[in-house]
């Protein structure tokens, strides 16, 4: 019975130089292009590998194991700007792992802040708080919010009227300093609004006892 025929495999020397410009698997682009223009398999680098890297190229490389592998690359712009010899970085074809760890790794405040301002902005409804809006101290209540409301007529009521403090109390800073720490939302009003407005709307309104 005769045996069927296989395919030796080949293993590829480095010194075997005619192998290494063996045809790819995909047409190949332009030797050396921008990252946004180059399309090796019809696959473009990610926008943060765009905005770091420039002059891609792809190319095949003998591995140590002798196999022949498809890789792409590019130069770090800010390596290259810098004058840097080693700029650079290369990764096995679509893949973009070793740009993303040099750019981290070599370079992170540039990679934050790329990041920061790559973030889209939070949608929100009109007239509604963001997230961090909602949480943050530095938002206040609005005058007609029923805490500010009912915060307001709790100094008046309570602090000025019942036990007699002065109007202008509201106005002190060590007053503001404590209210800021246990509600740090309320806007206090002024001495001349409390004076003018709030006390004799106080003493305007009927005696149900």
């Amino acid at each position: 019975m005769a045996e069927s025929a296989q395919t030796p495999e080949t293993n590829i020397s480095g010194s075997d130089e005619s192998l290494i410009n063996m045809p790819l698997d995909c047409p190949p682009s332009p030797l050396v292009v921008s990252a946004s223009q180059y399309t090796p398999c019809g696959k473009l680098p990610s926008a943060f590998v765009q905005n770091f890297f420039v002059d891609f190229t792809d190319f095949q490389e003998v591995s140590r194991k002798g196999t022949l592998v498809i890789k792409w690359g590019g130069n770090c712009k800010l390596c290259k700007e810098k004058g840097s010899k080693k700029c650079f970085i290369k990764e096995v074809l679509n893949a973009t792992s070793n740009f993303n760890q040099h750019i981290n790794s070599v370079h992170p405040m540039e990679a934050a802040a790329y990041k920061q301002a790559s973030k889209p902005p939070e949608k929100k409804m009109p007239g509604q708080l963001t997230l961090a809006q909602a949480f943050s101290k530095d938002s206040k209540y609005s005058r007609t919010d029923p805490r500010q409301i009912a915060i307001t007529e709790s100094v008046v009521d309570n602090l000025i009227i019942g036990m007699c403090l002065p109007i202008y109390i509201v106005e002190r800073p060590e007053f503001r300093a404590h209210h800021q720490i246990c509600e740090p939302k309320w806007v206090p009003p002024g001495g001349k609004w409390i004076s003018g407005t709030k006390i004799p709307e106080v003493y305007e309104q009927p005696d149900n006892s």
